[in-house]
Order: C-alpha cells, then sequence, then structure tokens
C-alpha cells in the first residue's frame, strides 16, 4: 500500500468514513463529534 495523502481535522479517532457515489466527496465522522465532507482529490474541506 501507498499513502497518497493525509487528512487532518478531527480532533478525536476517526470512527467511520464513506465516498458518495461518485467519488468526489469523503465524508469522515469522529469520536469528537464532529462529521466532515472533503475533497479527496485534494485532502482538504470543499
Amino acid at each position: 500500500l501507498t499513502m497518497v495523502g493525509v487528512l487532518e481535522g478531527h480532533g478525536d479517532a476517526v470512527w467511520g468514513l464513506a465516498f458518495n457515489p461518485t467519488g468526489d466527496r469523503l465524508v469522515s465522522c469522529s469520536a469528537d463529534g464532529t462529521v466532515r465532507i472533503w475533497d479527496p482529490r485534494v485532502s482538504q474541506h470543499p
């Protein structure tokens, strides 16, 4: 496996990840009570 990027932003452990059907958004949920939506092509929040 090769790491291609790092998404930083949650303050605690990430519990889940899911891509949308087109693959242009990634949603993560964390033990810190937040849900974040990412653009995986640029490793940041859209």
